[in-house]
């Protein structure tokens, strides 16, 4: 069983947020992403937007770097954006992090890279990982927005509605938009 949250607020003093999340079922894949567009504001909500409806239209079945480059299409003729995108079939985790969007497994270890480059301005080929989740694991995908010194362990006790508030609440930085896509995997979920 998979169960997922997203807790999401843009910069303090802005109305909209550059950043997205994204969670698709196909059949049993799940077709995971964070988007965060380059600055913050109605500029940057605007690419936002772009890349949640190309997500809407992606298929988990399609591979993550297939993904990620139709994304990085999706964003060209806009100031770019910085993304993780995961597909997860069964306890097998695949990814792909272009620039700053970062992922983090509670129980599991993660072989991320990250893809240097920014969507829709110029991508190398993206890295994509694989790694076997221990499940019941707790999965984390967030924005730059929140502190890199995040840690699962302490909101591992917590459901996920409250683990995800309290990850932004703790960890996020006022002065950028903060996404978290918080996410339990096993039979516990």
């Amino acid at each position: 069983m998979v169960a997922s949250e997203v807790a999401a607020r843009p910069r303090v003093g802005e109305l909209v947020s550059g950043d997205v999340a994204h969670h698709a079922t196909e059949g049993d894949r799940h077709l995971l992403a964070v988007v965060d567009a380059l600055g913050h504001g109605a500029v940057a909500h605007g690419v936002a937007q772009l890349a949640v409806a190309f997500l809407r239209g992606a298929r988990a079945s399609q591979g993550v770097e297939q993904i990620v480059e139709g994304l990085h299409l999706a964003l060209r003729q806009t100031r770019g954006a910085a993304a993780a995108v995961c597909v997860l079939e069964g306890n097998t985790l695949s990814g792909c992090s272009v620039g700053n969007v970062a992922l983090r497994a509670e129980r599991s270890r993660l072989g991320l890279v990250a893809t240097p480059g920014v969507l829709g301005v110029r991508l190398h080929r993206p890295r994509v990982f694989q790694s076997r989740l221990d499940a019941p694991d707790r999965l984390c995908i967030f924005s730059d927005g929140v502190s890199s010194r995040l840690d699962l362990k302490q909101v591992s006790s917590q459901p996920l509605r409250g683990a995800a508030r309290r990850i932004l609440e703790q960890f996020g930085h006022p002065h950028d938009d903060a996404t978290v896509l918080l996410m339990d995997i096993g039979a516990d979920a």
